[in-house]
């Protein structure tokens, strides 16, 4: 079906040669521009909403639109997308979502914030999803930003049952000003954990769910990893230079968000944003296989009272492994060994004596400073294969954990106290409050 709802550009259109995004939207072989009202000169802002069977989108837009206007103006592009063999209802409720947002754009959209539907059916099955409505979204905002000329243009990653605090542009038009050198951030958020939205069981495991992402975070700040940064979809940003540099969004189901931070963040100026808030929904939800959604969902089927996390004895194994790294810059193979000779059993047996060492060597070989060195290592032991790591060392070496008892034990370590924090809301509350000290 061709989108109704919004007047298509020319398929020829040109990409010029010599523009910031032109080699890597020509490579895109699947790339047509969507939306063919120009771009204001002004426009700062370009947030990405991928949409699927979301019967109430007009909330997440009017949340954006009653945002403080900061000094450029703001597009927000939802791509309301579907496989292909979908059902006839999921059909039917996306293209009343479009409708939806017509009609809202009749009567409520104002001058410096436009709202644009791109409606997409019958994707490959193979590809279709989260990852690569985001991607279709990304790069027609690249496109945008790229008639321009502007790579400093910022494409912001947001979802369609997320909601966001009023100062989420002003905040972000701050922080890029504050922090000249960024080309990204990671948003602070939160869950709703009361009201009367959902059930209490939701509300529960949204607080289990998030105990454990905060506690993943803080457990991994404290091994020394240095690219240690919360990666939902929902919440991030990065500019459109960056985007294009690092080859754009990746067309995965699920995950996507995490994959491609994984692959900019070690190599960028990548922060933490924590003055303003956006909220992704608790909501129970099947449309991807891992992530909020689905863990949400397991916890109320089971009656979960507790989420098992990773044990924190594995973080402090990576932290022996990450506190020889640069000290390794200067040693020679034999050397190599003996240091991995004294590393803890779970890393000995994730890598071998063999493949380490001549990874170590190969790092060496390509790097001329302790700084390249310690660098070029972490993007090979990335966030990726951390997580990698810990699934392996708890397939056989260590055992998963109540999440509040390791979120307690590692918060009275980070903060040198004995306090008693209650129960998993109240330890929640205190991880919150740790992140946004900490801006």
């Amino acid at each position: 079906m061709q989108n109704t709802h919004q007047k298509r550009i020319n398929k020829n259109n040109s990409v010029p040669e010599k523009s910031f995004a032109g080699n890597y939207l020509k490579k895109q072989v699947n790339f047509r521009p969507e939306i063919s009202y120009p771009v204001p000169r002004d426009t700062g802002y370009i947030v990405v909403v991928p949409s699927f069977n979301e019967p109430d989108i007009i909330r997440t837009i009017a949340s954006l639109e009653k945002c403080d206007r900061s000094a450029k103006s703001v597009e927000v592009i939802i791509v309301v997308n579907s496989p292909e063999s979908c059902s006839d209802d999921i059909i039917l409720q996306n293209r009343k979502t479009c409708n939806d947002i017509e009609n809202w754009k009749k009567w409520n959209q104002k001058q410096g914030f436009r709202v644009y539907c791109i409606l997409k059916e019958n994707l490959p099955v193979k590809h279709s999803g989260a990852g690569l409505a985001r991607k279709i979204g990304m790069d027609e905002a690249v496109y945008r930003f790229n008639q321009l000329k502007k790579p400093q243009g910022i494409i912001c990653s947001f979802d369609a049952d997320a909601t966001c605090e009023r100062n989420y542009f002003t905040e972000i038009e701050s922080f890029v000003c504050r922090h000249p050198s960024a080309s990204g951030a990671s948003i602070y958020f939160e869950h709703p954990v009361t009201g009367e939205g959902f059930p209490q069981s939701i509300y529960h495991a949204a607080i289990l769910y998030e105990l454990h992402m905060r506690y993943f975070l803080q457990a991994l700040r404290s091994t020394g990893f240095p690219f240690a940064h919360h990666s939902l979809g929902s919440a991030f940003f990065v500019n459109a230079g960056t985007y294009v540099k690092f080859g754009g969004m990746n067309r995965k189901k699920a995950g996507e968000d995490f994959y491609f931070l994984q692959k900019i963040i070690p190599n960028i100026k990548f922060f933490d944003l924590n003055t303003t808030t956006v909220y992704p929904s608790p909501r129970i939800s099947d449309r991807v296989p891992f992530g909020t959604g689905p863990t949400i969902k397991r916890l109320v089927s089971e009656s979960s009272k507790t989420f098992y996390t990773y044990n924190y004895s594995a973080f402090l194994d990576l932290r022996i492994l990450f506190l020889n790294i640069e000290k390794l810059f200067s040693m020679g193979s034999n050397e190599h060994k003996l240091v991995y000779q004294k590393l803890p059993q779970s890393v000995r047996q994730f890598i071998s004596e063999e493949n380490f060492c001549k990874k170590i060597m190969e790092i060496k070989n390509n790097t001329s400073s302790p700084e390249a060195f310690v660098k070029r290592f972490f993007n090979w032991f990335n966030g990726l294969q951390i997580v990698k790591f810990l699934n392996f060392a708890h397939s056989g070496i260590y055992s998963k954990v109540d999440v509040a008892e390791q979120a307690g034990f590692l918060l009275t370590v980070l903060t040198k106290s004995d306090g008693d924090y209650g129960d998993s809301k109240e330890l929640l509350m205190a991880y919150r409050k740790l992140e946004k000290e900490k801006n």
